[in-house]
Order: structure tokens, then sequence, then C-alpha cells
């Protein structure tokens, strides 16, 4: 069957894309399933290589699924899609400098039609003399079928013959073509269409996620959020089918559910991933991330078990991550990362301060505590080693400030400022100070030290003001702890203080995330009682977080009293 075969294939397709454009993700999932291999076929046939034939088609269905509401008439959307993936070939082919093949003279790549392939400049030749040896008649039809792309239909109103004749014609043609042949083509085709294990379907749905980021990049509040819960919605049928997942595929599921805040699906996907055999990268990647979703999803029992099983498995082992989250496995020629197992065990241990709390939770604190020493306690085993160990001095001291065991906290405290203090850079050690100071002003609230507080705090103060003097006050880290400083302050009830600090922040590159917005449109409204001004940041914390924030919002004590207020409930509610 070809792009413009008619009937009842042809009248499901219609269907599948009616309902596609209607926002089923669904349908569009078996839509790109049904046309899958014909149009990685078409990109294949003419840049000749195949990973550039999957790129290029993957993105003409990301263009596709973009342009398919705008499709007025179902029965032109895979002349559409083909035209994408010849745009998208175009592309590549004058980036390669490549020739190709015009597109009226390719025909459309089937499961049935192995000819249908047009293959390197050698090959082809192969093909062109075999089609050669055909009486002209079934020569005729043959080129008609293949290189014309006529239906059955087609070639018998051209011919002037019954569609039975040309179907004889062209089954006599097969009949006469060498077997070697038929297996050659047979073969390629093979080689060529994509599997039907979801690789492809999960490569589409990651690249429309892709485009969503562009989105959210451009303007947050017009970014289309429907395309994360499209795109999950795909990504739950991959998981239900229970094949196999590549690392790509799940790597990619895995930011679009985290971006969601689904930490039981991100759970779920990387559960259904181990249950394979992966690198030793990969499967030490997906340990970590499960442990923690389980974390954050106050599962501490279930983060405490993953993490054992990852203890139990890792012996002989040789995982090389990123030092970057999501910590990605390195690639052959990458060396800064964690590439030591004793750095592996410190990163799982000090990931996040969810995490480190679920040992708290689950009642296993001293087990989780005497992991983290013994490991800080061992000789540096890479020069990366020392930002391992900050972060895990900083984690064990968060999770002792939760355990109110402050002696124990301000060890770890003041182990940090040691470490910061030791980097050789200054612009680092700048960095560490502040990350130090911002931990060690919430341990003093937390203990009710006012004086040591406020001078603390007063130091941090003239750090970051520094920085900002400096050109750098847009810098990440800057926004960073200015916004843990200004949280801090709003928890200690100096609103006050703290609404210069986000104000700061706001000039400088904007919040960093819904989460801040919230934060600072609660100190405004404490503060100033502004409704405009509190109700454009709330809009603004919705634009910036994919989760419904209305809960947060109503847990907010500043907001206690609107917290019903329909204006306010209106403007944090899920974007769409």
């Amino acid at each position: 069957m070809t792009m413009h075969d008619t009937g009842s294939a042809n009248s499901d397709t219609e269907q599948l894309i009616r309902q596609a454009q209607s926002g089923d993700v669904t349908a569009f999932d078996r839509l790109v399933r049904r046309l899958q291999d014909r149009a990685v076929g078409y990109a294949f046939r003419l840049l000749r290589d195949r990973a550039d034939a999957e790129d290029a088609a993957q993105e003409a269905f990301v263009q596709f699924w973009h342009d398919l509401p705008r499709l007025r008439d179902p029965r032109a959307a895979e002349g559409y899609l083909r035209r994408m993936v010849f745009k998208y070939c175009d592309r590549r082919r004058r980036a390669r400098s490549i020739p190709t093949i015009p597109l009226d003279h390719v025909a459309a790549v089937t499961n049935e039609d192995p000819f249908a392939i047009l293959l390197n400049r050698e090959q082809c030749q192969m093909l062109t003399r075999a089609l050669a040896t055909l009486p002209a008649a079934q020569q005729q039809i043959t080129r008609l079928r293949y290189m014309c792309e006529l239906s059955l239909a087609g070639i018998a109103a051209q011919v002037r013959l019954p569609v039975g004749t040309v179907k004889n014609r062209l089954h006599a043609a097969r009949k006469r073509l060498r077997k070697e042949l038929w297996k050659m083509a047979d073969e390629i085709l093979t080689e060529t269409k994509p599997s039907d294990d979801g690789k492809f379907t999960g490569q589409v749905l990651a690249r429309i996620v892709t485009e969503f980021e562009r989105q959210l990049r451009a303007d947050p509040h017009t970014a289309n959020r429907a395309l994360l819960t499209e795109a999950k919605t795909g990504l739950d049928g991959l998981i239900q089918q229970d094949n196999p997942m590549d690392f790509a595929t799940v790597r990619s599921g895995f930011l679009l559910l985290t971006r969601q805040n689904d930490q039981p699906a991100i759970a779920a996907l990387l559960m259904h991933f181990l249950g394979d055999t992966h690198s030793d990268s990969e499967t030490t990647w997906a340990y970590l991330h499960m442990a923690n979703a389980l974390a954050i999803a106050r599962q501490p029992v279930g983060a405490v078990l993953a993490h054992q099983a990852w203890e139990q498995w890792l012996p002989g082992r040789q995982p090389r991550l990123s030092s970057h989250w999501p910590y990605p496995p390195l690639t052959p020629d990458e060396t800064n990362g964690y590439t030591a197992l004793d750095d592996c065990r410190l990163l799982f241990l000090a990931q996040s301060a969810e995490f480190a709390s679920a040992y708290l939770a689950a009642g296993r604190l001293p087990e989780y505590l005497r992991k983290m020493d013994t490991l800080l306690a061992l000789p540096r085993a890479s020069p990366q080693s020392v930002d391992h160990r900050f972060y895990g001095s900083r984690m064990a001291a968060h999770v002792c400030i939760n355990n109110r065991d402050f002696s124990r906290a301000n060890e770890y405290i003041d182990r940090m400022y040691s470490q910061g203090g030791a980097v050789s850079d200054p612009e680092e050690r700048t960095q560490w100070r502040a990350r130090t100071l911002g931990d060690h002003i919430n341990l003093l609230r937390t203990v009710g030290d006012t004086v040591e507080y406020s001078r603390r705090v007063s130091e941090m103060r003239d750090l970051l003001a520094d920085q900002t003097q400096r050109g750098k006050g847009d810098a990440i880290w800057v926004r960073s702890e200015r916004h843990n400083l200004a949280h801090q302050l709003s928890l200690n009830g100096q609103y006050a203080d703290a609404l210069p600090l986000w104000e700061e922040n706001e000039r400088h590159g904007g919040q960093l995330n819904g989460w801040a917005y919230l934060l600072h449109a609660g100190t405004v409204w404490h503060e100033i009682g502004d409704r405009d001004r509190t109700l454009s940041l709330l809009r603004d914390a919705a634009a910036h977080d994919d989760r419904d924030m209305t809960t947060l919002f109503q847990d907010r004590p500043e907001f206690h009293a609107v917290r019903e207020d329909a204006a306010f409930l209106d403007a944090v509610k899920k974007p769409t």
C-alpha cells in the first residue's frame, strides 16, 4: 500500500487524523506508527542515511502535529506529511551538500513493496538493470507503481486496463525478477524501516516536548502546555506495550515527567526500564532517579530500598555519570563527572534533601550518616570529589537540622566552610561561601540564635550586593542565593527585608521558577496588599510551573484570607 492508496485503510487513517486534530494523543501515536515506515523510508531514499532519515522524519512528524489542527481535509494530511518529510530532508541535504532525487520521481516506501526503496547509486543501478529485463507491458506498470507512486486504480486508469489485469502483470513482474534482487530489497527494507518497539514514536514525542520547551523560552504565558499532557499520554502508551525502552526515550520521558512533577510516574517509568539489562551507567542513572522520585513522592521506605538494591548491584560495576543534573552517562571522551565508585556513592546520598530525609522518615538516619561519614573520610577519588564532598556535607547538615540534631548539623556546616575555603579559584570560593552561609542561616533561624543569625544575614547581604556591583547580579547562583535568603527571611517573619531581594531577582532575569514567583507574590501581598501586582505575580507563578499551583497557593499563610477568592484561584490555576 502506498501513501495514496484508497480503501478501508485510508478511511481508518482519516479517522485517526480527525481524532488527532481534536487533541487525541493516542490517535496521534497510532498515526505515527501507521505512517512511520513510509515516512522514514521516503526520507532514507532522499538522504541515503538511516540516522538522518529518522531525524528528518521525526522533525516532519512534529511539524505535522503542530499544523494538524489547521488542515481542513483529512485526506490531504498524508500528502502534507510527505511534503514535510521532503522539506526536512532537503534542509539536511543542503547542509551536507549531497545530491538528492527530485520529489516527483521518488516513490513511497511501504511494508508490502521492497522495490519501493531507492538504494545507493550502485544498488539503484542494479535495480534499474533488473527492471529493464521485464517485458515492456510489465515494465510500464512496474514503473508506474514504484516510480510514479500510482495506486492500482491509478495505474489502471493510466493504461486503460482493468485493475485485475494490472495486479496480474505486477505479480508476473515480481516473479520474473531475480530472487537475489528481491532478497536484497527486502533486507534493506528491514534495515531501513523503524522497529515496532516504540522507539521511533518515543523520539517523536521527545521532539514534541522540545517544541514545548522552545515555546516556553519564547513566552511562558503562551506556551502550549497541552503538549506536555499529550506527550505524557503517548509515553503511557509506550509503557503499557511492555516493550524494552531505549535510554534516550526513557531520559526524555523522565524530563517530561519531572517538568510535570509526577514523581510516582517517574518511579514507574524507571522501574520499567530497570526490568531489562542496560549499561552500568544507565542502570545507575535509573536507580538514582527512581530512589529520588520515591523520596519526593513521600515513599521513604521505597527510596531506601531502591538505594540498597543499587548498592547490592554495584560491586564490580563501573558507572560514569555527568556532574550536571540530570547526571546522564558520560560519553567515552568525557572525564569531568562522577567517574569513581565512591563519587557515585556520594552522588546517590547527596542528590537531594528529599532523599536524605527519606532515611530519616524511614527511621534509618544513623545508617545514612554512617555511610556519608565513611565516604567523606576517604581520600579524594578524583579532582571533582571536592564538589561531591561539599554537597555531601550539605545534605547531611540539612537532614540533621530536620532531626533537630543541631550540634551535629553545625559540625557538617563547619566542614562546608572548610571545604569551600580550600577552593583555589576566588569566584568558586565565593559561591561556596554563599551556599554555606545560606545553610548556616537556616540552622541559626531554626535554633533561635538571633545574634549570630543577624550577623550571618548581614554578611550574606554584603556578599550578594558585592556580586551585583561587579555586574554579576543575574548569575544563576547569585539569584539562587537571593531566593534562599529571601525565603529564610520570610520564614522568620521578616517580609519587609525579604521584599527587596525578590524585587532584585525580578530585575535580574526574573524569579527562578513558579514556586519563587508564588513566594514573591505572598511577600507583596503581605507587605503592600497590592491586589493587581499580586495577581500578576501569581499568573507568573502558574506560567513558570507545570503543576496546578492551587494547593501550594492555599497553603501559604500570606494568602489565608483570600484562599477562596475567585480571582486569586483563577490566577494560579494550571495553565493549558
